[in-house]
């Protein structure tokens, strides 16, 4: 999440994402007052990692006390606050003199499994996490479309869906940002478990099912042509998996 902000750290491997991951948590975090954390992301699914990420059970507000608290267990040096985050250099269990990135992303206790569902990802050979999402924004954006012209839905990762209105020229939200993923498939009309929908694959193949969603996926590539431009490799591969899941729909159908 948060690059390269340290010097001397490396990749790790899969065999010890979850001892080094536990041994932050059990050594630090918990006596800090963190009852939980999880992956997030790729991390604990890719056969090798450039940095961790975890979603800890810290409340965002508390962020700059644990900064603290971890500098003066860990080193000043080896913590710093990264945008919303917090990196941590932190040693490789099994490793001397080895260490990695560690990247905390805080969310109330209460939203922690939100958090957690918002910013899924899949393992290197799958698709990026981040295209499912920007998925989701474009049914959002397609829905707002047939909505009034001073209202629409807006989504951001790892923050929630927003209902917005516009108000003096500018868009200001009529509520609270939704993070349960159960309300905002239910507020983008898709009517799945969240639990089915974590990966980009799992939720083409059910929009592929689906005769509402489906039609949206014909313009995805214009909607992600940012990304075609500087993420080419992966912008691709997902639209790629769309291409291939719909001909094979034809196909069945035809047969």
């Amino acid at each position: 999440m948060g690059g390269n902000l340290f010097t001397n750290t490396s990749s790790i491997n899969k065999a010890y994402v979850k001892r080094t991951a536990d041994s932050l948590f059990n050594e630090h975090l918990l006596d800090l007052g963190v009852s939980r954390y999880s992956f997030i992301g790729s991390t604990g699914k890719s056969s090798v990692s450039g940095d961790i990420d975890l979603c800890i059970s810290c409340s965002p507000l508390n962020k700059a006390t644990l900064t603290r608290h971890l500098q003066e267990r860990i080193g000043k040096n080896n913590v710093k606050i990264s945008g919303q985050n917090i990196a941590v250099k932190y040693p490789i269990t099994g490793f001397h003199n080895h260490y990695v990135q560690i990247d905390l992303m805080l969310a109330e206790k209460d939203k922690l499994d939100d958090v957690v569902w918002l910013m899924s990802g899949d393992g290197e050979k799958g698709v990026k996490g981040v295209y499912r999402n920007l998925m989701l924004c474009h049914i959002a954006k397609k829905i707002s479309n047939k909505m009034a012209d001073n209202e629409k839905i807006t989504i951001s990762f790892p923050g929630g869906l927003q209902y917005k209105h516009l108000k003096d020229k500018k868009w200001v939200g009529k509520n609270e940002k939704i993070t349960n993923p159960h309300q905002i498939l239910k507020a983008l009309r898709i009517n799945e478990d969240p639990e089915n929908v974590t990966t980009y694959t799992q939720f083409i193949d059910y929009m592929i099912g689906d005769k509402a969603l489906k039609n949206y996926l014909d313009d995805f590539p214009n909607y992600i042509n940012n990304y075609i431009v500087s993420d080419p490799e992966n912008a691709n591969r997902a639209l790629g998996y769309i291409k291939t899941k719909k001909r094979l729909k034809d196909e069945r159908e035809v047969a």
